[in-house]
């Protein structure tokens, strides 16, 4: 992990990953973790947030434009350099502008991690491909719901510019 000053683990300068824990009464904290999981109930966003307060190797993070909340990532370390990505969203005003890879990359650089991985849907597995993770299709979960597995190593970041 000695390459922190560019390529896929550069943090970008006007940015800082913060915890959003302290920040989870904002609705936009929660609005951002409803998309993440795809659903609108309040009370299965307030579960999830109960297991990152709960669970010590959880991280719910995120980045704050005028300390307005505008996207997060959440992680479960799986060891000391691993850690798998729960969740991605960044608000809607705020996509396409390259947040999300911002935090994605922020966020391996702040851990050392030497390796994430994540599961998701066709539209996260594209994100994830863009970053140079590994995607292979896992099959249907459900009738007409593939599934994904996105993996990423450092040894992988030459392959990826980052940029």
């Amino acid at each position: 992990m000695a390459d922190t000053e560019s390529g896929p683990l550069a943090a970008p300068a006007e940015r800082a990953l913060v915890d959003l824990i302290p920040h989870r009464f904002d609705p936009r904290v929660r609005n951002l973790l409803a998309a993440a999981l795809g659903v609108s109930a309040d009370a299965v966003v307030q579960q999830e947030l109960d297991a990152y307060i709960d669970a010590p190797m959880r991280r719910l993070l995120g980045f704050l434009e005028n300390r307005v909340p505008v996207a997060l990532i959440g992680l479960d370390f799986i060891g000391e350099h691993s850690a798998i990505v729960l969740h991605v969203a960044v608000a809607q005003e705020e996509r396409r502008a390259g947040i999300g890879r911002q935090m994605v990359w922020s966020a391996a650089a702040r851990y050392g991690l030497e390796r994430m991985s994540a599961a998701g849907d066709p539209v996260s597995a594209g994100f994830f491909r863009t970053l140079g993770f590994c995607v292979r299709s896992v099959g249907e979960t459900l009738p007409g719901l593939e599934r994904f597995e996105c993996v990423w190593h450092a040894s992988m970041k030459d392959d990826d510019d980052g940029g």
